[in-house]
């Protein structure tokens, strides 16, 4: 029995892969359920991020049992509902739930709360004006900017490094969830095209939630906030890329989520081997991480927000070094510490243009009456993935493979500077190996002649501070 919540996780997994293949060509539409590739989507990277966490996390901490199943359900129905009421209530509830356990933590209760409630509200907007289904053809009247900015609202602030010190302990189930919230952003376009205004602010927000993430995986003083930033940075990543509104965008977008859902199955505050952290850090070509910043890369490049792909190339270099260089230089951990979710970074990548072809790509045709006719993806099995404009030409392949050789470059240099980091530095290291402040100064000031005889002058009574 106590494997249980593995098999009821696997086989919702299974049902969701049956889910996708009925609806892949027309979404079912029911009384209360609106079931098509995008819900269904949503609905495996759920389920095969919470059955490899319970996999990786059986042995290490408490298996995630019931909590872990509830939120399951609550978010097959949120994804599945056909009235954007409910399913805002079904994101309120999963919040609440997330919370409870930091009620008395404004700075970590507040952030799902607000990202729920503005949901609500964007779905409030959409019944006051007569819209109660997604599938309703005068759905795209009700759209406006009302609707919009609460929506991007709700998917932006799960996505930031808010108050995140404290928080290790609720990632382990919340951080999963935080992907549901840019679901119903994704799903505005089943109600029709975004405006410039509009893809110009998921941009600039997705692109600042990424930069933001990616100096905090640098700067955070814990290292458990320095690793739940770099997670969140693919939340970013993803709102970004969404922000571009054409098909490569979305489909960059949903890969940039399933490569989050597995950073998410990595266990905390324990020491991983070199090279899950590697595959982690996006440093291992044909990683999941390394494959979501080179389609985002280049799907920006593809709609020519030059601006915004230099800037998540940049954030992604910065992530990468500010993961590699806390590493050790010596680790003792157990080589099979964190094996299946590293593997299944590694298999993710390499099988990157299978995943976009079968699971993405019904998501991003259904979605297409809503997006741009520029950037339609493509698969090319020498390359990967590249990206045709709507001529029909290849219009990506040389500036991804150019950012992708810039990062085996910088995969060289990060590699050089992490050895080269000093010891002292690392943050496995214990306190007491770590000098004294004024130890450090009198050694300095004995060491270097000039900073001597400047100590020697100072008068008596003059403050050493």
């Amino acid at each position: 029995m106590r494997n249980l919540p593995l098999l009821l996780l696997c086989m919702a997994l299974v049902a969701s892969l049956g889910l996708l293949w009925q609806v892949r060509r027309t979404p079912l539409a029911w009384p209360f359920v609106y079931a098509d590739a995008l819900a269904a989507l949503m609905l495996i990277v759920l389920c095969a991020g919470m059955a490899l966490a319970y996999l990786v996390r059986s042995h290490t901490v408490p298996a995630i049992g019931l909590p872990g199943l509830v939120l399951v359900v609550l978010a097959a129905l949120a994804c599945l509902s056909a009235v954007p009421i409910v399913s805002a209530l079904l994101l309120l509830l999963i919040a609440s739930l997330l919370v409870a356990p930091h009620i008395r933590q404004p700075a970590v209760a507040m952030p799902l709360l607000l990202a729920s409630l503005a949901a609500l509200v964007a779905a409030l907007g959409l019944t006051l004006r007569g819209i109660l289904r997604y599938d309703d053809p005068a759905a795209g009247t009700a759209l406006d900017s009302l609707v919009f900015w609460f929506t991007l609202l709700a998917a932006v602030i799960p996505a930031l490094p808010l108050a995140i010190s404290n928080q290790a302990h609720a990632e382990r189930d919340g951080g999963l969830a935080r992907l549901l919230f840019l679901y119903p952003l994704v799903r505005l376009f089943t109600l029709g095209p975004w405006n410039e205004g509009w893809s110009l602010a998921a941009m600039l927000l997705g692109g600042a939630a990424a930069g933001w993430a990616a100096l905090a995986t640098l700067t955070h003083p814990t290292a458990e906030a320095r690793a739940l930033a770099a997670r969140r940075f693919f939340l970013g990543l993803a709102l970004g890329a969404l922000g571009l509104a054409s098909s490569a965008g979305v489909a960059a977008c949903c890969y940039a989520l399933v490569t989050y859902a597995l950073l998410c199955t990595l266990p905390n505050g324990i020491r991983l081997p070199n090279w899950v952290n590697w595959a982690q850090a996006g440093a291992l070509p044909l990683t999941a991480p390394f494959m979501a910043c080179w389609l985002a890369v280049g799907a920006a490049a593809a709609s020519g927000a030059s601006v915004l792909a230099g800037a998540l190339w940049l954030a992604a270099l910065l992530r990468g070094v500010a993961l590699l260089l806390e590493l050790p230089a010596e680790t003792d951990a157990d080589p099979r510490t964190g094996l299946p979710a590293g593997s299944a970074l590694v298999v993710s990548g390499i099988l990157a243009p299978p995943i976009v072809a079968y699971l993405i790509q019904p998501a991003v045709d259904q979605l297409q009456g809503g997006l741009t006719a520029y950037g339609n993806l493509s698969i090319a099995p020498w390359v990967g993935l590249s990206l045709l404009d709507s001529g029909n030409r290849v219009v990506t392949t040389a500036p991804t493979l150019a950012a992708a050789g810039l990062m085996l470059v910088l995969v060289a240099l990060v590699f050089l500077l992490s050895r080269l980091w000093p010891r002292s530095q690392q943050p496995d290291s214990p306190p007491e190996q770590v000098p004294e402040r004024s130890f450090v100064l009198a050694e300095l000031i004995q060491a270097v002649p000039w900073l001597r005889a400047a100590n020697s002058k100072k008068a008596r009574d003059h403050d050493p501070r």
